[in-house]
């Protein structure tokens, strides 16, 4: 009976709901549906587009990874602004700027000076964003400091500005990882001998052509060679290896050998052929060869007289004995 009364009452209620529902939604079905719609559908798109951007990332970091230039990554931080992609880029950006003004420094002074401009604009882009990350804040405090020393001319303003930069620094990171080389920098450019050095160092105008090598492929201190004569080869690679491997060098095969052999005998001296049968005896020489002992014998050939041995082609023509004189004997 109760359960009766129960299933009468929900039907009772659901038909109660079902007379408010119905009018309501045959007069705005059509609404209901189309707001559903596009709910499924931006879900749809920030799902794509989550997806979207996470390999677009992917790919931003391995072109960071390939990057090699200052170019390249600012082309990265323009791509990708507003990415982690970007940010770094940029810093390496700036960076790679620093450090090329850095070296050309003591080269071409010109080339230093615009690429420390260009690594204080990049680090003064990633100080201005509010958004960076912490890490990337530090760095670029660090390197617009180090940049502000590299062009720093020894006067008041310019270095009030660097050691500025180095405090800054350590008032926003105390703990900061470069703090022991910030307070040395610091120290150093209140010298007055610091100075002095910054104000002689800005003076200096290295340019590329003052740098000049010798014409002739010679070192500095080598003499000059005489009109005429060929210079000496220095050795190369090649013929290091060659030594190494032979034990002698390679000679260039431009320059003549006193100590080698000519290619081919005189024409008015026939070659020696040793096999040759009915050759020409030998020339006799100036001083007699010296011959073997050839100790007691009662043969007559070997038999030597007061001036000393006989010549090989005295014992030649030397008529042999008769042998009925040695029968008289």
């Amino acid at each position: 009976m109760a359960a009766r009364q129960h299933s009468e009452l929900q039907q009772t209620e659901l038909g109660k709901i079902a007379v408010k529902v119905v009018p309501v939604f045959e007069e705005y079905g059509k609404r209901i549906l189309a707001g559903l719609a596009a709910v499924l559908l931006i879900v749809a798109i920030v799902i794509f587009w989550t997806r979207s951007s996470r390999a677009t990332l992917a790919d931003g970091w391995n072109q960071m990874a390939a990057a090699r230039t200052a170019e390249d990554y600012a082309n990265l931080a323009d791509r990708f602004a507003g990415t982690q992609v970007g940010v770094w880029a940029r810093l390496a950006q700036a960076d790679s700027h620093l450090s090329s003004g850095t070296e050309l420094s003591f080269k071409d002074r010109k080339a230093s000076h615009s690429e420390l401009t260009e690594s204080r604009k990049a680090y003064e882009l990633l100080l201005n964003d509010s958004l960076i990350d912490t890490r990337i804040h530090e760095k670029a405090l660090f390197g617009m400091a180090r940049a502000l020393e590299a062009v720093c001319d020894g006067s008041d303003d310019d270095m009030t500005e660097a050691i500025g930069a180095y405090e800054r620094l350590l008032t926003y990171f105390p703990d900061t990882i470069y703090r022991d080389l910030a307070e040395r920098r610091i120290a150093s450019l209140n010298s007055a001998a610091t100075r002095e050095f910054y104000v002689w160092y800005h003076e200096q105008d290295p340019k590329p052509e003052d740098i000049s090598r010798p014409s002739d492929g010679l070192p500095d201190a080598h003499l000059p060679v005489p009109s005429g004569e060929r210079p000496v080869r220095l050795p190369s690679a090649f013929d290091l290896l060659d030594t190494l491997r032979t034990g002698t060098p390679d000679n260039d095969a431009d320059t003549p050998n006193e100590n080698a052999a000519p290619d081919s005998a005189p024409q008015d001296q026939a070659p020696r052929d040793d096999a040759s049968e009915g050759s020409a005896p030998p020339a006799e020489l100036d001083t007699p060869p010296v011959l073997p002992d050839p100790g007691p014998s009662e043969a007559t050939d070997g038999a030597t007289d007061a001036d000393g041995p006989t010549s090989p082609d005295a014992a030649a023509n030397k008529a042999p004995q008769d042998p009925a004189s040695d029968s008289d004997k």
